[in-house]
């Protein structure tokens, strides 16, 4: 038998991405993979895993990044990286999702950009833990496009 390798970070997100597509309000659309070039040249890629757009306009509201690693809060390279990925998609809000309960909840505002860590647990119930993810997602979404 051969053996193989599953890339479970690359499996979250997937998960993560085909959650919120199956429970976001019809107000939001959800793009994967979005890539963003930087710089003069363009060689510069951002791949970011997740992004909220407003269905009708297409503005973008919520730049997200999974993070399958197993932590009590983010660390300082996890905010910079969403941060980053916020600034150059022109949102206002980044959002970190761990696969397991933070020790604390965390919540920053950086040079203007909202950056919260919400976790996703997937070591229990699943669907409880989508429906409390789903709750938390809510929270950072513009009021318009929760109660839509």
């Amino acid at each position: 038998m051969l053996p193989f390798l599953v890339d479970m970070a690359r499996l979250f997100e997937l998960f993560v991405a085909e959650w919120l597509q199956q429970h976001l309000p019809r107000t939001v659309r959800l793009s994967p993979q979005d890539i963003v070039r930087i710089g003069s040249t363009g060689y510069v890629e951002f791949w970011i895993d997740l992004t909220l757009h407003d269905a009708d306009s297409g503005t973008c509201l919520v730049v997200i990044d999974t993070k399958y690693k197993i932590t009590g809060t983010p660390t300082s390279d996890d905010v910079a990286q969403i941060v980053a990925y916020a600034v150059a998609r022109g949102a206002r809000t980044g959002v970190l999702i761990y696969p397991r309960r933070l020790s604390c909840p965390f919540r920053a505002e950086v040079g203007g950009i909202s950056v919260h860590a919400v976790s996703f647990p997937i070591d229990g119930d699943v669907e409880a833990g989508g429906r409390g993810f789903v709750e938390e997602i809510a929270t950072v979404l513009p009021r318009a496009h929760v109660t839509a």
